[in-house]
């Protein structure tokens, strides 16, 4: 008897003595992630933790495939911020992206996925800074940029003919800036210079000097065309990818590359391509023309062995002569014409249609290129009615003018860019090359 009360009374000691609080009184664990704020190439991101030991591992994710890991710590602090900056790049504008959070080695411990959408910057009201290279200026210098190809802030490639090196005694046509200086890639080409540039990749970059070259990486191919004896020079470049390009230019010329020759593809002779544009998917290319009169405008949809006249300005009793600028975006033609005033317009190859898009300020710029990232955002090039060049940036809704630290009179040439970093060249009496770096801060 006394044997059972003491298993008893042992019994009842070890319950009491279990400090174990039954799981339904534990604390909760909970961890949630929000959206902070949104900018265009930014999200901000908030993370906040309940009751978390503060030793786990937090991870927090940008839904992908594979997801991309935008931080990693100990739950140290019950709250924290992540920024998502794309490792510095920028996200994509108008764009939706997805996050969630989780704790690492615990089941069931991850948040839902939230979602937000970047927007568009008003491109008119930011800050911009720029940096401007003079090559060549000694009495018959001979030197001028004529086109240029952004890859990267530390990637720019620009042709022309340029006089470098002690006293401007050397003569390059292919130059290339490497983050802090110009390299000369070769010396002259040809006596000409070099008219255009278009890349496919670093590996593969086409240019046109009367003839077609490509530089591989290390050294320049070029093609010999005497056998085809084309009938014009090729001045404008553009490409789906390294085996499928077109190139056009002076009377009426339009060639086609298929990755390992070019071929001529028949077209009247009394045209002048001014600009050249494509269909990624659909592996066509657009070009502009103007006849030898300068009378009638024309848009040429060119494919691998047919053209095909998909506009002429005649038929709309209109003047947009000199089409500068085109670019291909979702079955509609953007198109700047060369003239003074509002011409910016689409021509809406579904149903053959016009549709002008009134830029609010300023007339009076006469467009020689444009560098187009999307329809909200379009940097030109020209020069006014007094000849002095201009950069004009429009919005999707407005024009704006950026003030150039350049006061001297030249003539613009080409623009190309990356998101927030815009390159254009161009040159002063032909004696000066002429480039200027132009970055957008956000």
């Amino acid at each position: 008897m006394k044997k059972a009360l003491y298993l008893i009374l042992v019994i009842m000691l070890s319950i009491s003595c279990d400090s174990t609080e039954p799981e339904e009184n534990m604390p909760e664990e909970k961890i949630t992630l929000d959206i902070l704020n949104t900018e265009p190439e930014i999200i901000q991101l908030k993370f906040t933790s309940t009751n978390i030991n503060k030793t786990d591992s937090i991870n927090i994710y940008r839904q992908s495939s594979p997801p991309v890991r935008l931080a990693a710590f100990y739950n140290d602090v019950a709250e924290t911020t992540i920024v998502d900056k794309n490792s510095g790049l920028g996200l994509e504008w108008n764009t939706t992206y997805s996050y969630y959070a989780e704790i690492i080695g615990k089941t069931n411990k991850t948040t839902t996925l939230i979602e937000t959408t970047t927007g568009e910057p008003d491109t008119t009201t930011q800050d911009f800074t720029f940096q401007v290279f003079e090559l060549g200026d000694s009495p018959g210098a001979n030197s001028f940029a004529n086109d240029v190809w952004v890859f990267s802030e530390n990637n720019v490639w620009v042709v022309g003919k340029f006089k470098l090196g002690e006293n401007n005694t050397n003569t390059y046509t292919v130059i290339h800036w490497d983050g802090e200086k110009w390299i000369p890639v070769n010396q002259i080409i040809n006596s000409f210079g070099v008219d255009a540039i278009w890349a496919a990749d670093e590996d593969n970059i086409f240019i046109a000097s009367q003839i077609m070259y490509k530089y591989n990486g290390t050294t320049f191919d070029y093609w010999d065309f005497s056998q085809m004896n084309p009938k014009g020079a090729p001045l404008h470049i553009w490409g789906v990818d390294k085996n499928h390009v077109w190139a056009v230019g002076t009377e009426g010329l339009i060639l086609y590359y298929d990755g390992i020759k070019w071929k001529e593809l028949d077209f009247p002779e009394n045209y002048y391509f001014r600009a050249i544009t494509g269909d990624i998917n659909e592996g066509v290319a657009y070009a502009s023309a103007v006849d030898i009169n300068k009378t009638n405008t024309i848009i040429v949809k060119i494919s691998d062995v047919n053209t095909e006249i998909v506009f002429e300005s005649e038929d709309y009793n209109i003047e947009l002569n000199l089409i500068e600028f085109i670019k291909y975006e979702k079955e509609k033609l953007i198109c700047f014409s060369e003239s003074f005033g509002k011409t910016l317009w689409e021509f809406n190859l579904a149903n053959n249609s016009i549709a002008y898009k009134e830029i609010e300020e300023p007339v009076g710029i006469s467009i020689d290129d444009g560098h187009y990232s999307n329809s909200k955002d379009i940097y030109f090039v020209g020069d006014d009615i007094n000849g002095e060049c201009r950069l004009l940036h429009y919005n999707g809704n407005k024009g704006k003018i950026i003030n150039l630290p350049y006061n001297n009179i030249f003539k613009f040439s080409a623009t190309h860019g990356i998101k927030n970093f815009t390159v254009s060249c161009g040159n002063k009496n032909n004696t000066k090359s002429i480039i200027i770096f132009v970055r957008r801060e956000l």
